[in-house]
């Protein structure tokens, strides 16, 4: 392992815009039954991205890496003479990184990740509590939710489809008046993706916001929760009345990204964050 960091401990490397830094991280670990040693080098705090190297142990060569950081998962890809080799899907989860290799030629095999040098507090970058400080006290405003994992709902032997799951979406506020305000709120749930919308303008009772929409004898009722610390719970009491996916629900506790509130057919929560 320190002939890998000696290898690039001299290559300070500012490629990337914004945030980027130095690190010095290093993981020990197995891909199927060959062991690996991972050495971070490079991390992006505002994108989230790294880079460093991993060799199989006992070799000199080693191939270099780019990863994102989504939450508690890393998606890395692997390079060898510029030419992607293969890629990484990883969940911290029980003080381990778990998940899967996938290689170019459709081949996978089980991984583990172990901290040997360095922590998670090494890899930190900006979150949604990061967005918030910059915003103010009104409810107006954009507000996201995230959750990412290592999704191989898809996944067998012979197609070994892997990705980092997301999950979270975001929900538009603009108060009209003391009583009323305008929302658009799209959440996206589960392996499978369904998804829960909903649009119009609720009203203030008993201290929240209430949006009631009625179809025969169904009831989709949402009510909207605002809270001193600039979070939103948005919660409804029906996915079927409410017309959502299978899978889909409100039941999200949203943080404010953006005093800003742009209603849009194409909005999302990653255009909500680069538009902050």
């Amino acid at each position: 392992m320190k002939k890998l960091i000696l290898s690039f401990l001299f290559l300070t490397i500012f490629t990337l815009s914004g945030k980027a830094k130095t690190v010095d991280v290093d993981l020990q670990g197995k891909i199927g039954k060959y062991s690996i040693e991972m050495a971070i080098s490079e991390l992006n705090w505002e994108k989230g991205t790294f880079k460093g190297v991993y060799s199989y142990s006992g070799k000199t060569a080693h191939l270099d890496i780019e990863g994102e950081i989504s939450g508690p998962c890393l998606y890395i890809e692997e390079y060898y003479k510029d030419e992607v080799t293969g890629y990484f899907y990883v969940g911290w989860e029980e003080e381990t990184f778990s998940g899967k290799w996938v290689g170019v030629d459709r081949t996978s095999h089980d991984v583990s990740l172990d901290f040997v040098k360095g922590s998670w507090d090494d890899l930190k970058t900006k979150t949604l509590k990061d967005y918030s400080l910059k915003t103010n006290k009104t409810i107006s405003g954009s507000y996201g939710v995230e959750h990412y994992w290592v999704n191989d709902w898809f996944y067998n032997d012979e197609n070994p489809e892997v990705e980092i799951g997301f999950g979270g979406g975001y929900a538009i506020i603009e108060e009209i008046d003391n009583l009323t305000l305008r929302f658009q709120v799209e959440v996206v749930c589960g392996p499978t993706y369904h998804i829960a919308y909903a649009e119009g303008e609720a009203y203030k009772k008993d201290g929240n916001y209430v949006w009631n929409y009625r179809e025969e004898n169904d009831d989709c009722v949402i009510w909207f929760k605002f809270n001193s610390d600039g979070m939103l719970t948005v919660e409804s009491n029906n996915h079927n009345s409410c017309y959502f996916g299978a899978r889909a629900y409100l039941g999200h506790d949203f943080t404010k990204v953006s005093d800003k509130a742009n209603f849009r057919e194409d909005t999302s929560l990653s255009k909500i964050k680069e538009d902050a």
